[in-house]
């Protein structure tokens, strides 16, 4: 009996489905894709659970008659290609034939659509034999694509699917780029049964980057332009100094298609060249039109990767674009106004501070068996910048040690990145970003689960408020209860924004906003934080616990002071786990004396 066969078409079709369909948004991208094909200039998305439950997307477009309404989940039949020259050619969203057919085989699936010089719609849903079931209907002219209990029939694919809210806010935040690269076309998207995003439609650019991108930001956006006769790149991007930690909003588009490139990535940030931050990166929208030959989209499942045929013209052109944007920029500010210094010494500039880590607070003496304990004033503004966590927090003890505090520890910092510490049979290597957090994950830690009564708060006296994209918004929804734990006292102040009224004393500094975005974005962007070695912390609270630990911590190229360092290394031999960061990564590495020596043949 031979072992090679056929597989069945529905099995076909959910391995196929394995390739187009990963989670609940991509299914929204091909539908709505599809819309788009028909020429729609509405379409209304509907999603329950994160989409999960329900995807019901409504249009206006051409419509469908019978036949093609049938083709339409068969594999590989399309309206779009019809020989190999049109492949090299392609104009449109879809062109290979699968997503429907793919989508229909892990989903309870309908579609009804109507053309409009056509008295009746039909409606097709499928047998639990795969076949298709047709029947007339009545409905206004346009496409309406029910996509129920995705997943149902594939448990294991259901199992790798997020929270609720996670998955809602990827549609969300895909409907945002659709938006913004079909500005002519009114988006509306229903959340469990809430409208909670309207574009404009109509081609109004400015209401509609209002809405995507917040006004605060979208005030900052500079346009962008340039174009030879093969290529014409457009868009906008943020003025120096609008840079976050994150790629949160950074939109490309390739002949409307939403793209990841890291062509266009490395084009941008050379066109910012030294204007954009060490940890900055840049907040764009671009759109790049050339003609379809010069492409090839065919080079990824879902069409997320895409080749350029001269990827070395593309990138001169987006980088040349950003350079002449903010070239006019400069030439637009105003000229500085000099006056004469004031003699008064209550006129004079302030001396400016440098950039520190730590309050400058001088170690007091200790005794081999003295508990070090700092209690701050609660009734004094806090001085401590940028990510400047202090190394003892207000009114927070350290366990007693037994070595000796008096002597100060041998130890110097290289390269702005290593901490080297002098022992008596040898030295020790820190890498001082993961020493710092893992200092930082004890500390907070111990306050998630010290009683709430002892949370260890610093008030903001003005309160800092910050724009959230959607996604990061359902993330800090579902970190709220732990921020609160750990001291972060925040509320919704409406659509995409947050306050933030206090902060553990731990974090006290000016630019805890920063650091609650970085966080945000650190929990969309990855799951592998290592696992948890603290009892009572289970793995959802490790893994916030982790990230916010990095954000907060020093970072490689920062230059410590030598009173700073001292402080690191104390306060890292006091903790209780020290052999790696929260995430699993080496903190140090020891050589001893012997080993060293055998080095140089000794």
């Amino acid at each position: 009996m031979p072992r090679i066969h056929q597989l069945p078409e529905q099995l076909v079709n959910q391995i196929a489905a394995g390739e187009v369909v990963d989670r609940p948004s991509s299914v929204v991208k091909e539908l709505v894709e599809n819309s788009l094909d028909a020429g729609a200039s509405r379409i209304e998305i509907y999603i329950e659970k994160g989409g999960k439950k329900l995807i019901r997307i409504v249009d206006n477009g051409n419509g469908m008659e019978r036949e093609d309404l049938e083709g339409s989940v068969k594999r590989h039949w399309t309206s779009k290609i019809n020989n190999l020259e049109d492949l090299h050619n392609i104009q449109s969203f879809g062109f290979r034939g699968e997503a429907l057919a793919s989508i229909a085989s892990v989903s309870k699936f309908e579609i009804r659509s109507r053309q409009s010089n056509s008295d009746e719609g039909w409606s097709l849903t499928m047998g639990e034999n795969g076949a298709p079931i047709i029947k007339p209907i009545g409905m206004p002219s346009g496409t309406e694509i029910i996509v129920a209990e995705l997943f149902y029939n594939v448990p294991a694919r259901l199992n790798f699917l997020k929270q609720d809210a996670t998955e809602g806010s990827h549609i969300q935040e895909l409907v945002y780029q659709l938006a913004l690269i079909n500005p002519n076309v009114m988006f509306v998207l229903h959340k469990d049964g809430r409208a909670v995003f309207r574009s404009p439609g109509g081609n109004e650019i400015r209401p509609l980057l209002n809405a995507v991108l917040g006004e605060s930001l979208a005030g900052q956006m500079v346009a962008i332009h340039n174009e030879n006769p093969h290529v014409e790149v457009s868009g906008w991007v943020g003025k120096p100094g609008t840079g976050s930690a994150s790629r949160a909003r950074q939109y490309a588009f390739v002949n409307g298609r939403i793209v990841d490139n890291r062509i266009i990535w490395s084009a941008v940030a050379e066109g910012y060249g030294s204007v954009l931050g060490r940890h900055e990166k840049p907040q764009f929208v671009i759109r790049i039109d050339m003609a379809p030959h010069l492409v090839d989209v065919n080079v990824h499942p879902q069409k997320k990767e895409i080749k350029f045929s001269s990827p070395q013209l593309v990138f001169q052109l987006i980088r040349q674009a950003i350079i002449n944007a903010f070239s006019q920029l400069r030439e637009q500010l105003p000229e500085p106004t000099i006056t004469p210094q004031s003699t008064s010494e209550d006129a004079q500039a302030p001396t400016p501070v440098p950039k520190t880590f730590f309050p400058p607070v001088p170690y007091p003496s200790y005794s081999a068996n003295s508990k070090v304990r700092e209690v701050a004033d609660p009734t004094q503004p806090t001085s401590k910048p940028i990510f400047s966590p202090s190394m003892i927090s207000a009114s927070q003890s350290v366990p007693e040690q037994s070595f000796e505090l008096t002597k100060p520890l041998r130890v110097f910092q290289l390269l702005d990145l290593f901490i080297f510490e002098e022992k008596e049979d040898g030295i020790v290597v820190y890498d001082q970003h993961a020493v710092h957090e893992r200092v930082l994950y004890e500390k907070f830690t111990n306050q998630y689960l010290s009683e709430k009564q002892n949370r260890l708060i610093q008030p903001l006296l003005v309160p800092t408020l910050i724009e959230v994209s959607p996604l990061e918004l359902s993330l800090w929804e579902q970190s709220r209860d732990l921020l609160f734990e750990l001291g972060f006292e925040t509320e919704l102040m409406g659509e995409g924004t947050i306050r933030i009224n206090s902060v553990p004393s731990v974090l006290a500094g000016n630019m805890i906003g920063v650091l609650l975005k970085e966080f945000l974005q650190d929990l969309s962007d990855s799951d592998d934080v290592g696992e948890s070695t603290v009892k009572g912390i289970d793995m959802q609270t490790h893994r916030r616990l982790a990230y916010l630990s990095c954000r907060s911590a020093i970072k490689a190229g920062d230059r410590l002071k030598p009173e700073e360092i001292q402080r690191l290394i104390r306060d890292f031999h006091g903790t209780t786990i020290n052999f790696t960061c929260p995430h699993g990564r080496p903190v140090r590495i020891e050589f001893s004396r012997r080993e060293m020596e055998k080095w140089f043949k000794r």
